[in-house]
């Protein structure tokens, strides 16, 4: 393997390593949300910033 395309690839996975969602846009949206009570209720979520992801 060529040295350029191990740094390709060093790049690539550090790039997938990294946050995609910015602090302020974290902080509009509030303290986390658990799914279940989401999709139970999802009327009293109406119109508020909720960020969606796993772990």
């Amino acid at each position: 393997m060529k040295p350029q395309w191990l740094l390709v690839l060093i790049l690539a996975i550090l790039t997938g390593c990294a946050t995609g969602i910015s602090p302020s846009l974290q902080q509009q949206a509030g303290p986390p949300v658990d799914f279940a009570a989401l999709s139970a209720h999802p009327e009293q979520y109406q119109g508020r910033l909720v960020i969606l992801g796993g772990r």
